[in-house]
């Protein structure tokens, strides 16, 4: 299973010091964790097996859990993120579509582009994030191949002042992501490229999208009636690299109802984040309720909820 490996990847995630956040990039968010169960694992989800893999590596949607997913988080006191994913199965290709808008308030002065701590504040300026992509995958002599455009978008009800701009009311983009994925050691490899598209200028400043390619490899192994599950990842965007990684531990008492925790930790955005996070999920015959918290701006913790129904 080759487990030390995925150990010294969380380990090195842990020891990776807070200074030096990642480049500042837009829209908000595609900087946060876009699934539940990889808010609870480090983020590392480019071998995920849920319906909203489409955001992090399309190929992943065959095989997939499928059904219909809805999905809210909790930041702040003003801010609030919703999500919708649903994948189905047509032939050879497996589609899947998916939606996540994020509302919040900040302070009118807030330099942009925005980092995910500012959502658990609130200020005078209402602003909205969000991003709905399609996809589609299938597999090719073995490999899983899959590609997704989205388009993503930061909108304010009023103005915000740029590094000396006058400001504005929205920005929005078209993406692409393309991934690969294949069984490797007992597990499964996973290779994505996300968000290959242009950014924007406002004013004098040049704001980018994060352009990324992601490498992960994750198993799975039964321990007597214990299902143990590691994932791991390293995403690299230009002049920064996060590693991340987690554990899953789930028990099934009678066929149809388990339960599961896991944990993680990753290198996040920026310096106010903490790397750590937590979860668990609960099966009902066709009903799962997924939780995860992670903690931004100190030791605030921000929580998120999904409804998976199959």
């Amino acid at each position: 299973m080759r487990s030390h490996s995925i150990f010294a990847l969380l380990a090195l995630a842990a020891a990776v010091p807070a200074g030096g956040q990642a480049p500042g990039t837009a829209p908000l968010v595609l900087n946060l964790p876009l699934s539940t169960r990889a808010a609870a694992l480090g983020n590392a989800w480019v071998t995920g097996r849920d319906d909203d893999v489409l955001f992090y590596n399309p190929a992943q949607l065959v095989g997939s859990r499928g059904g219909f997913n809805t999905t809210v988080a909790r930041y702040g006191p003003s801010a609030t993120l919703g999500a919708l994913t649903a994948s189905f199965t047509g032939g050879p290709l497996t589609l899947g579509w998916g939606v996540q808008a994020v509302t919040y308030s900040i302070a009118a002065n807030t330099p942009y582009p925005f980092t995910p701590e500012v959502l658990m504040h609130s200020g005078s300026v209402d602003a909205l994030a969000l991003v709905a992509a399609v996809g589609g995958a299938m597999t090719f002599k073995g490999f899983k191949i899959g590609v997704a455009g989205k388009y993503a978008e930061d909108r304010l009800s009023s103005q915000v002042g740029i590094a000396g701009a006058a400001g504005y009311r929205e920005h929005g983009t078209f993406l692409g992501d393309v991934g690969v994925s294949h069984p490797l050691v007992g597990g499964v490899a996973g290779l994505a490229v996300q968000n290959i598209g242009r950014g924007w200028t406002d004013g004098s400043q040049k704001v980018d999208v994060p352009l990324q390619g992601s490498l992960g490899w994750s198993v799975t192994r039964q321990a007597g009636q214990l299902d143990l599950g590691f994932a791991t990842q390293l995403t690299a965007r230009k002049g920064w690299l996060s590693p991340g990684g987690g554990v899953e531990l789930g028990y099934g008492w009678i066929e149809g109802y388990s339960a599961a925790v896991r944990a993680g930790v990753r290198r996040p955005e920026s310096n106010s984040e903490r790397p750590f996070g937590f979860g668990g999920t609960f099966n009902a015959d066709r009903l799962t309720l997924d939780y995860a918290m992670q903690f931004l701006d100190g030791m605030r913790a921000a929580h998120r909820l999904t409804v998976r129904w199959r």
